[in-house]
């Protein structure tokens, strides 16, 4: 990347967008929500290269000429991207609102007397999207609850493409030792080093309806060990077990996004939309 300049900070311009203010960081990336000159708030995410791997500075920069294909209403558009002072940063689709991971834990709190249809419209918002992104022949590779931006009018925006791989039949990358992806909600063939399809995805789905039904992941574990073991072998407890009061349906769609062999999963996204 060649010698790095400071980070980027508030008050900052990247490209035509000024950095207002911080609003996540990780360990790959910052978020700042930024505005253009036409007034537009915009969230910019910008990668810190001290950080990380020179295979996931590719990953970042692959980022936007994959995400730059994709146009949907329940995908965080990319509008722009650019590198300042050997930092890489995208302009996102600015989404007013909170992540599934913190609706999830304010459901668990205080649980709305609507929450399994809010579950299955958020379910179907992300069944639109993967169905999309499918079709152009990507994966995603990396689904979970963080990664699924809630609205203000509550609807699903899936994104975070950063482990996005073009085509299918790909293979597990790592990301400096680490595997790519959480292992919370991926599926038993990202554990073995299977080719990788949009069921994938679709397993990854499975456990993110799963917590929004029972507030708890399908799969426990004290140690990233041990979560791979136990989603190569452990049936997770039907999510009536823990809230009788689950749809059935809903209940049949999330034990068969999580059956272990892929071929007895949902074809696609589009077949749970139909299920």
């Amino acid at each position: 990347m060649g010698d790095l300049g400071r980070h980027p900070e508030p008050g900052d311009l990247l490209g035509p967008f000024r950095l207002l203010e911080r609003i996540g960081a990780g360990g790959m990336a910052t978020v700042y929500r930024a505005a253009h000159p036409s007034g537009a708030i915009v969230a910019v995410k910008v990668l810190n290269p001290a950080t990380v791997a020179q295979e996931d500075v590719r990953r970042f920069t692959r980022e936007y000429q994959l995400l730059a294909r994709i146009d949907h209403p329940n995908v965080v558009k990319t509008y722009e991207a650019g590198v300042r002072q050997g930092y890489p940063w995208l302009a996102l689709e600015y989404v007013a609102g909170t992540d599934l991971a913190t609706l999830i834990d304010q459901w668990a709190a205080n649980p709305p007397a609507d929450r399994f249809e809010r579950a299955e419209h958020l379910l179907r918002g992300l069944c639109r999207a993967l169905q999309y992104v499918h079709d152009l022949g990507f994966v995603h590779r990396d689904l979970k609850p963080q990664n699924v931006l809630v609205t203000a009018e509550g609807d699903a925006k899936l994104t975070d493409f950063g482990v996005v791989k073009a085509g299918e039949g790909v293979t597990q990358l790592t990301m400096a030792g680490r595997l790519v992806g959480t292992v919370a909600f991926m599926a038993p063939e990202q554990i073995t080093g299977e080719p990788l399809d949009r069921r994938t995805d679709l397993y990854a789905l499975g456990a993110v309806l799963y917590m929004m039904l029972t507030f708890r992941r399908p799969i426990e574990a004290a140690s990233v060990a041990g979560y791979l073991a136990r989603h190569l072998t452990e049936v997770p407890r039907p999510p009536s077990d823990w809230e009788p009061s689950i749809p059935r349906r809903l209940e049949r769609i999330c034990q068969r996004l999580l059956v272990k062999d892929r071929s007895a999963r949902y074809p696609s996204a589009l077949a749970v939309l139909q299920a």
